[in-house]
């Protein structure tokens, strides 16, 4: 199955003539550059020509063109350098957040080393704002390093720019350009920088190989120490055989640089008169789009208005069907205050007729208790009075018999005793039939016993 590689933004594949020129260096050229012998003249013409071409690529001088191992080494350098030559100036440095982690962690081992680091953020775009590294500016700044093109988004940032606020200040300027290095025009001047990185292996060179440019006079310190190679600035013998393959990249690169620099500036404007299209054809949707909104906005709110007029119609009726209702029930409510009204007078005139029953019942029961009352003293005076009368009578009576008792006995003492008797009997038997025709009434409650004399 054919593959297709697409990351060469994390590298790329030596080119068949730079491996040639590698394997020359490794086969028949391979003396040490320090050495003053055929082989090692060779190997020096080799680094000095590869010297002068990445000068003219940057359009510097050659003594200011560095070699090392990459980009890594190259930007540990630079920053260890720089902070060891300028510490007692200043202890600060500026960079974004963006960096490449060469960057990042080596700012990291600066600030556990008792530097202090600012971190400038970035917009939307990914591209870092230049006032923003202005604002992070202070009087113990020492350097500035701001990638010139992001190795994930490709984004490019305005290095020039930052260079020349950072120089107001006097301060140093990094970029490290291992994402841009060959594949785009880069002039020092231009950028107005003071250090630039570079690594070979983005640019179809072999792995192993890079290096940086520093402005002649800037205070930089060695990271390596150990031989006078390159000037002094890297202690170890140069890797003749990836120094000379970077050089072949790099001339291949410069051939091809300007019409590959047209060629992305045409597809830039391709894309850029793309994306303006697509950005006409976008608005224009979104107006479409805003236009059927405001149809559909402008019939939902006459709907609303409908509904609402609706509504408040229903509403005015509903209202007018409560006050309806109000009436109705007031009505009612009077109507039914009337009968409550007129029951309340029933029951006041029930009540009335009522007491005045009870009244008339009183004064009824009264007069009864009276009249039997009065019956009872009526009857108590007729008893009394019968009493009286039979109690007068029996008097009377025992007054008469005595007389007639007293007239016998003096009668008796003048007949003999059986007269006497005799007349007694004739006498009793009269009174007997008397009291037998003739009973006595007796008061109400009084004993039925005969009363005893």
């Amino acid at each position: 199955m054919h593959q297709v590689y697409l990351d060469h933004n994390a590298t790329t594949p030596v080119l068949p003539e730079v491996l040639e020129v590698m394997l020359r260096y490794y086969r028949e050229d391979f003396g040490n550059p320090s050495s003053v012998h055929r082989y090692g003249r060779r190997a020096r013409v080799a680094i000095d020509d590869t010297r002068d071409c990445v000068a003219d690529m940057l359009g510097a001088p050659a003594s200011t063109i560095f070699f090392s191992s990459g980009g890594t080494e190259a930007n540990n350098t630079i920053l260890q350098g720089v902070a060891a030559g300028l510490k007692e100036r200043g202890r600060h440095l500026v960079t974004s957040q963006i960096e490449h982690p060469a960057v990042l962690d080596t700012c990291a081992y600066l600030a556990h080393q008792g530097y202090t680091v600012t971190y400038v953020p970035v917009d939307e775009h990914g591209v870092v704002d230049p006032e923003a590294v202005r604002e992070a500016l202070t009087d113990e700044t020492i350097l500035v390093s701001v990638m010139s093109a992001n190795n994930e988004t490709g984004v490019l940032q305005p290095i020039a720019e930052i260079a020349r606020l950072v120089h107001q200040r006097g301060i140093l300027m990094h970029t490290d350009a291992v994402q841009a290095f060959g594949k785009m025009p880069l002039r020092v001047d231009e950028l107005g920088v003071d250090f630039l990185s570079f690594s070979g292996h983005k640019l179809y060179a072999p792995k192993g190989i890079g290096g940086w440019y520093a402005r002649p006079g800037v205070p930089l310190h060695p990271l390596l120490h150990g031989g006078h190679q390159e000037r002094g600035m890297r202690a170890g013998t140069e890797p003749v055989a990836g120094i000379a393959a970077f050089g072949k990249a790099c001339a291949i690169a410069m051939s091809d640089m300007r019409q590959e620099w047209e060629r992305q500036q045409q597809l830039q404007q391709q894309q850029g008169q793309q994306r303006d299209q697509q950005q006409r054809q976008l608005q224009q949707n979104q107006q479409r789009q805003q236009s059927i909104q405001n149809q559909q906005r402008q019939q939902q709110s006459n709907l609303q208005q409908r509904q609402q007029q609706d509504a408040q119609r229903q509403a005015q009726q509903q209202q007018q069907q409560q006050r309806q209702l109000q009436q109705n029930q007031g009505i009612q409510n009077q109507q039914r205050q009337q009968q409550e009204q007129q029951r309340q007078q029933q029951n006041n005139l029930q009540q009335r007729q009522q007491q005045d029953a009870q009244r008339q019942a009183q004064q009824q029961q009264q007069q009864q208790r009276q009249q039997q009352s009065n019956l009872q003293r009526q009857q108590q005076d007729t008893q009394r009075q019968a009493q009286q009368q039979q109690q007068q009578q029996q008097r009377q009576i025992q007054q008469s018999q005595q007389r007639e008792q007293q007239q016998q006995q003096r009668q008796v003492q003048q007949q003999p005793r059986q007269q006497v008797q005799q007349q007694q009997r004739q006498q009793a038997q009269p009174r007997q039939e008397q009291q037998r025709t003739a009973p006595v009434e007796r008061p109400q409650g009084e004993d039925h016993h005969p009363r005893q004399r």
